[in-house]
């Protein structure tokens, strides 16, 4: 890496400083207000800016460590790892994939026709040819499954640095290393991905779509979701149509944390089974915000509403709903943890009733997951709200429940978010949210004025409108694990209100 480049260029320092600053400034104003409709996507007024965010030691150390775990740059790019693709995370005990000898990493790169990008698995009712990579040989085999389940849990396998290296008009060696890195590190580093990019752009490297699709992805780890819309809308009107460089699930990700409906379903048509199953969700809740008068729809997120409001904390009176959420509350309640244990595809959930109906909530969960157990179904963890009915405790231990909001998390590093207002989901990868063993994790669901939000350690993951219910049906809160040894930490269930002049 040519490190002299970065101390060559510092003399434009001062004028850039400036610059991203009033970005910034720009960014952080038009996040304060609605200012147009948040179902609009429009075309940034500026090109978003990489931020050098490390300094130059710090960088080039985090840098090598990067490049001498990818090794030889040539022999990666001859490699016959594919750049895209479904990521193998567990064999299932059923369905054909248990015969195929495939192993955890190994990845799914086409079914029929149709290359895989991560989500889901095309043509699900039909007898399809499966194009698996083995990483242990560096093989590409392609595999014959009936219709129905494949019997593999997958997530997103997607290598942009591969991508970079094989498309030879991109390449330069004044900034190929720095390519790689920015690359390489968007999930596990965004930090030093970003610098990486913000060096390579300085060194004359043109920002491209695959720039601006790292630039999404870094953002969306950042929790700075606005400016991975920005990034992501330049990425895509590189590649309107055939993705080549640009991930659908990079852009599906930013679009559902932007509110972003209209698009989501224009995206979904492009890659049928393989984003959602059911993309006329995003179409009927973009038609459902739209119905709304402009003073609704023009309101602020939620988590800004928020920060506006006084916060009543519900959860010294809230009533559990579950023989579990009453045997747990009063520990919780005394902020210390409680641990549960369920067994693959049980659920013993932790449901709260608010004292009095209450529309504008916000429900906090800390955990740590201590240990996960195998079986036929993923390992997961629910936090959501829900209308809460009349029935009985046996209601919430299903998947069923009607008009869910909130999202659960897959061990496979997925994230199923549940949306109004029917009872339906949407699987998107989430590789920077595992269900890693011993590990604080915070999920944060908010229901405010009509519209919902939800955050995965501070990065937003879905913002939406949500239904408004009878004046007689409550909303009420709930916890499930699945398959999971848990630790709740803590749980924080708060009503917005609005403070009085």
């Amino acid at each position: 890496m040519n490190w002299s480049t970065i101390s060559t260029l510092r003399g434009h320092k001062t004028v850039q400083r400036i610059t991203l600053t009033l970005v910034l400034l720009f960014v952080s104003i038009r996040g304060m207000a609605a200012e147009i409709d948040p179902l609009v996507w429009k075309k940034p007024t500026n090109t978003p800016m990489f931020r050098e965010q490390l300094a130059t030691a710090e960088f080039q150390t985090r840098s090598q460590s990067v490049l001498a775990e990818l090794g030889d740059l040539s022999k990666l790019e001859q490699s016959a790892i594919p750049d895209h693709g479904a990521s193998v995370s567990r064999i299932a005990d059923n369905g054909p994939a248990r015969n195929w000898n495939l192993k955890p990493g190994d990845v799914l790169t086409k079914v029929d026709q149709h290359e895989l990008w991560g989500g889901g698995l095309p043509n699900p009712d039909a007898r399809r040819r499966v194009t698996v990579f083995r990483y242990a040989d560096g093989r590409t085999q392609t595999m014959s499954a009936d219709a129905g389940p494949v019997g593999v849990f997958i997530g997103t396998h997607w290598r942009p640095e591969l991508a970079y290296l094989r498309t030879k008009k991109l390449r330069n060696s004044k900034w190929d290393e720095f390519v790689v890195v920015g690359c390489r590190s968007y999930e596990a580093d965004p930090d030093l991905a970003e610098t990486a990019w913000f060096q390579a752009i300085r060194a004359g490297y043109q920002q491209d779509e695959l720039a601006n699709i790292c630039g999404a992805a870094i953002a969306m780890r950042q929790g700075r979701p606005l400016v991975a819309a920005d990034f992501a809308y330049l990425a895509r009107e590189a590649e309107p149509k055939a993705a080549k460089l640009v991930s659908p699930m990079i852009l599906l990700r930013v679009m559902l944390a932007n509110y972003k409906l209209d698009d989501a379903f224009e995206l979904c048509q492009r890659f049928p089974d393989q984003l959602t199953d059911e993309p006329r969700l995003f179409r009927a809740l973009a038609d459902m915000h739209r119905a709304r008068p402009e003073s609704e729809r023009m309101r602020d997120a939620p988590s800004l509403l928020a920060e506006k409001r006084y916060r009543d904390d519900l959860f010294p009176r809230c009533i559990p709903l579950t023989r579990d959420a009453i045997d747990y509350a009063p520990k919780l309640r005394e902020r210390n943890g409680v641990t549960l244990k369920e067994g693959n595809g049980h659920h013993h959930p932790l449901a709260f009733l608010p004292p009095e109906p209450a529309r504008d909530l916000e429900f906090v969960v800390k955990f740590s997951v201590l240990e996960i157990a195998a079986g036929q179904a993923e390992s997961t963890l629910l936090v959501a709200f829900f209308p809460h009915g009349r029935g009985d405790e046996r209601q919430l231990t299903t998947s069923e429940e009607a008009r869910l909001f909130g999202v659960q998390c897959f061990e496979s590093s997925r994230v199923m978010l549940h949306h109004v207002p029917r009872a339906d989901t949407t699987l998107i990868d989430a590789p920077s949210f595992p269900l890693a063993l011993n590990r604080q994790h915070t999920i944060r669901v908010i229901c405010c004025s009509g519209q919902g939000e939800a955050f995965l350690d501070n990065q937003r993951v879905l913002y939406q409108p949500t239904i408004p219910l009878p004046s007689d049906v409550p909303l009420a809160a709930i916890v499930r694990p699945s398959g999971l040894r848990v630790k709740i930490e803590s749980i924080e269930f708060n009503e917005l209100i609005e403070r009085r002049n």
